[in-house]
């Protein structure tokens, strides 16, 4: 298996060693270089270094797809701890899940809670899936044409949602996605978001057009309102109920 890693500005020998990386891996490190590969071993594993002065988080995850060679694959950033044993844990689960082609795992990361059994993905709770959950066997995305929506995620300006575009374009080319209650390693924030900034009328903006390229025109002017009212006690100190649906709105029916 392969893990593959976006991160900018770094050092990818030592975010390598900091993940506790214990497989291959492919690094794409956005920085002012451009298209410089390197294959080297890393603890006796292969380490491909991939260095771009591209900027997005899915043109990143893209770079990571398209030049890695592992039929398995996890997706991860650089503010992760991966567990000693998370190679063998996600080989296993394949392995007992043929018919599996992208598999969601579990990570220790704030207060998130996940479900206690196994549970086949679908549009719903696609919503719920983080990017650094994901598994998947590579030959059934590159066969398919998917890819991540370079209109979305950091780096864009556009704020997140490339994770759920991603496994929403998986589910229309009828790929199989299941959560397992297995974790793997553990998320360590300590730097603020690179597209966060609090609920403004921007971030609300933003949302309305990404749920546009999300679910289509028709059911993101209804997940706007969903949206607002799932988030009102996060944002009721500092913006209107009203305000964010109005500005969601904009959003949805803005042509950027």
């Amino acid at each position: 298996m392969e893990v593959l890693l976006s991160c900018m500005s770094s050092s990818p020998i030592d975010i390598v060693k900091r993940t506790n990386v214990v497989s291959d891996i492919t690094v794409v490190n956005q920085c002012s270089n451009d298209y410089i590969s390197k294959i080297c071993t890393e603890n006796g594993y292969r380490l491909q270094i991939i260095e771009s002065s591209d900027r997005g988080l899915s043109k990143s995850r893209n770079m990571a797809i398209r030049y890695a060679s592992s039929d398995i694959c996890l997706l991860c950033d650089d503010d992760e701890i991966l567990y000693d044993n998370y190679a063998n844990l996600i080989e296993s689960a394949f392995e007992e899940n043929p018919d599996a082609d992208l598999i969601a795992f579990a990570l220790d990361y704030s207060d998130k809670k996940y479900p206690k059994k196994k549970k086949k993905i679908g549009y719903l709770n696609a919503l719920k899936i983080s990017s650094v959950q994901i598994t998947f066997r590579r030959n059934a995305i590159i066969e398919n044409k998917i890819v991540f929506d370079e209109r979305l995620g950091a780096g864009t300006g556009n704020g997140a949602g490339e994770e759920q575009k991603f496994l929403y374009d998986c589910i229309k080319a009828g790929l199989n996605i299941i959560f397992l209650p297995i974790y793997i390693g553990k998320v360590i924030r300590d730097s603020s978001s690179s597209w966060f900034h609090g609920y403004t009328k921007e971030y609300f903006f933003n949302r309305g057009w990404v749920h546009k390229i999300i679910f289509g025109l028709f059911f993101a002017c209804a997940y706007n309102i969903y949206f607002s009212i799932a988030k009102y006690k996060l944002y009721k100190s500092n913006i209107s109920f009203l305000t964010t649906i109005i500005s969601a709105f904009r959003g949805t029916f803005s042509k950027k």
